[in-house]
């Protein structure tokens, strides 16, 4: 980690997952080191909206906008960079609604040690409350702001267990295993 925690978002840049939301927070903060980057396909209207938000706030030193890169393995040697994974996912429909145990996206972030920033709903909380990796964010200002304390105050402790969960129990190996195990195979 440096002094500057740096946040990204991979996938789908779209409504639904507190872009915006944490573009503007980041953009208007002058006593936070915080940065954000956002890698992936861009919805195009969604991409214009976040570009406003950069000119407006002259915010082009902390919000960082990067095309998806052509070739998927490419991604791990990109995300190694980064602190914080911004893993929001809006309940917009029943799809979102198992996203705290399916989303790839988490457990990416997680399989490098990255804390995970997770919307506050019942679905995350009741699934990953218990993890020190994961922490909430209602997308106010003032949860943003405590929730950024929270990461750097708890930052090494938080990575550490980010991959240790990962490598132990959030993954999809030890589950196959379980799997053949009742399937006596």
């Amino acid at each position: 980690k440096t002094n500057r925690l740096k946040v990204l978002y991979q996938g789908r840049v779209a409504a639904g997952h507190g872009i915006k939301e944490l573009a503007s927070f980041i953009s208007i903060q002058n006593n936070m080191e915080v940065e954000f980057h956002i890698i992936g396909s861009y919805d195009e209207i969604f991409k214009q909206e976040l570009r406003e938000i950069i000119e407006t706030y002259s915010s082009d030193d902390k919000v960082f906008m990067h095309n998806r890169l052509p070739h998927y393995h490419q991604l791990k040697d990109f995300t190694r960079n980064f602190d914080v994974g911004l893993g929001i996912m809006e309940p917009l429909n029943i799809q979102l609604s198992t996203c705290a145990k399916a989303s790839n996206k988490i457990y990416e972030y997680i399989s490098f040690g990255m804390p995970v920033i997770l919307l506050d709903t019942d679905n995350f909380r009741n699934t990953l409350e218990n993890y020190q990796w994961a922490f909430f964010t209602d997308m106010s200002d003032t949860s943003f702001k405590h929730m950024f304390d929270n990461i750097a105050k708890h930052y090494t402790d938080a990575s550490v267990s980010a991959f240790n969960d990962y490598r132990t129990i959030l993954n999809f190996e030890s589950k196959f295993e379980q799997a053949l195990e009742k399937l006596n195979l």
